[in-house]
């Protein structure tokens, strides 16, 4: 299931970053390895290295709705810190440029 839950992710990534990282003319192929490697620092290494794989008390349930914030909050928290690098990398970018 875990391969369903970021497949989707990725495929609306793909479609709206495809042809738009590269200055020149990309490869579907560099496109795609780009954003998977994207979506993996995003959506999948954050949470790992934040949470244990049993984080205490995962039985319980007055901690369930704690636990799932935490890892939702994680993610936005990547994905936000993954936005602002690629803006700041093409702003130096074009200022080296110049």
């Amino acid at each position: 299931m875990p391969g369903t839950a970021y497949g989707g992710p990725f495929s609306l990534a793909f479609t709206v970053v495809y042809g738009r990282i590269w200055i020149g003319h990309p490869s579907p192929r560099a496109d795609t390895l780009l954003i998977a490697i994207a979506c993996f620092i995003i959506m999948a290494l954050p949470p790992d290295l934040k949470r244990p794989p049993n984080p205490p008390a995962v039985g319980n349930p007055e901690t369930i709705s704690l636990l799932t914030d935490v890892y939702f909050e994680t993610i936005l928290l990547s994905a936000c810190c993954t936005v602002i690098s690629i803006l700041t990398a093409r702003l130096l970018v074009k200022r080296s440029e110049t």
